[in-house]
């Protein structure tokens, strides 16, 4: 007979026999237990390398506050220097509005000489109180025309191509009308004839081509 027991020899464990237990300071071996010095995994973490670490977000710089805007190397562009034509012609313009004003004071002064004299030389003969209401229209529209012009001229100083356009328009009517007034022989007073002269300086000056160049250059956007 052989010398080993049943259960001595390996390989012939009972597996019906109770583990021994381990002595003070050591823990039974066997499979799923942790070796000695090493932690056991809590639960609810799984046991592995641990992971590895996230990749740093890169940092943008933030956007500026709202109405606020970075500062630009882009300097604005100058506006174009008003040539001497602009210059004379905005003096003729309000040159001729002054004339007007005068003219227009006078009228009111003699009114009644003035009022005398239209129903004198009027064919068929107008009424007096027509002739007055007549005249006082047209010396009211005239001051109004004349204000307005000084205010056209200061916009033609500033390059404002509508205005060089409303006084060029505006201009060349009443040319036609006083060449038209003379040529019938209606004459006309000293102020009427300056008035006339300066209106014709103005539009041929607002049409010289250092008055379109310099209009073009302030419609550019800024």
């Amino acid at each position: 007979m052989s010398g080993y027991v049943s259960g001595d020899r390996p390989g012939d464990e009972d597996p019906w026999r109770p583990p021994q237990d381990a002595g003070p300071g050591q823990q039974p071996q066997g499979p799923g237990r942790p070796e000695h010095g090493q932690q056991p995994p809590q639960y609810g973490e799984s046991p592995g390398p641990p992971p590895y670490p996230e990749p740093s977000t890169p940092q943008y710089p933030s956007p500026p506050p709202y109405g606020y805007s970075y500062p630009s190397d882009a300097q604005p562009a100058e506006p174009a220097p008003m040539p001497s034509t602009v210059h004379w012609a905005s003096i003729a313009i309000i040159a001729g509005s002054v004339l007007t004003l005068i003219g227009a004071i006078i009228t009111i002064a003699r009114l009644d000489s003035v009022v005398d004299e239209i129903v004198r030389t009027s064919e068929p003969v107008v009424d007096r109180e027509a002739a007055r209401a007549g005249v006082v229209i047209f010396t009211g529209v005239a001051i109004v025309i004349a204000l307005l012009f000084i205010l056209l001229a200061s916009q033609v100083r500033r390059g404002k191509n509508w205005a060089r356009i409303v006084v060029i328009i505006v201009g060349g009517v009443v040319i036609l009308l006083g060449l038209f007034s003379l040529g019938s022989g209606g004459g006309g007073g000293l102020l009427d004839i300056l008035g006339l002269l300066l209106m014709i300086v103005t539009v041929a000056l607002l049409l010289r081509r250092p008055s379109n160049e310099y209009f073009r250059a302030a419609s550019r956007p800024r």
